[in-house]
């Protein structure tokens, strides 16, 4: 990238507004997702469980707790103003993310293993995958900082924050298309966007980390 694009003051504010924006969007999803969807299981009775998810109680309130332990405590890691005026809280907010994603994915891989499985498979399988790119690319970030590697840290932290946001993406592609009007089966459905969650927003960021090493 030519040096002098890259200082020119234009572009500084353009990618800053752009850095709060995506700051701000991710954090209004985060909210909505959490006030939707996940606040009432924290209702333990089966009336706001349902049926299917009674019975997952256990597997399901870990992924809840820990998934939202984990989108709280991910978005300030990117906040650079936060980071650098108040490290030491940074640090133990990262370390409050590790153990979110830790006992979220202890919930994702016993609701995936489960015997029971009303979308099948292909779901259950879709889901175990989603859980073990979790802990890779946390891991990734963690060993990354422990070797004091913080440009290899900061992008493994990019990746696994895209991987916790695949359970809001996934909430949303799942009930606001309109995927019956297009004869799509539920369960073909939601098994194609749990992975569409992830796995294209994970190679989108790719492009753009490596671009920016040109």
């Amino acid at each position: 990238m030519n040096q002098t694009s890259a200082g020119n003051p234009t572009n500084q504010v353009m990618v800053r507004w752009a850095r709060i924006g995506t700051f701000v969007l991710i954090g209004v999803f985060a909210v909505f997702f959490y006030i939707e969807y996940a606040i009432r299981y924290f209702d333990w009775s089966a009336e706001s469980y349902g049926p299917y998810y009674w019975g997952k109680r256990v597997p399901l309130g870990f992924h809840l707790l820990g998934g939202s332990l984990a989108l709280a405590m991910g978005l300030p890691q990117f906040w650079m103003g936060f980071r650098n005026r108040f490290m030491n809280v940074h640090r133990w907010t990262g370390r409050l993310y590790v153990l979110g994603v830790l006992i979220g994915s202890i919930g994702a891989f016993l609701m995936s293993t489960t015997p029971e499985q009303s979308l099948g498979f292909g779901f259950a399988f879709s889901l175990f995958a989603l859980a073990v790119a979790w802990v890779i690319t946390t891991g990734a970030a963690f060993f990354a900082i422990i070797r004091r590697k913080i440009k290899l840290h900061k992008e493994w932290m990019i990746r696994s924050y895209i991987v916790t946001l695949a359970f809001v993406t996934f909430r949303l592609l799942s009930d606001y298309v309109p995927y019956e009007s297009w004869g799509l089966g539920h369960a073909d459905y939601n098994t194609a966007m749990m992975w569409s969650c992830w796995v294209f927003p994970l190679m989108i960021a790719e492009v753009i980390l490596q671009f920016r090493k040109l």
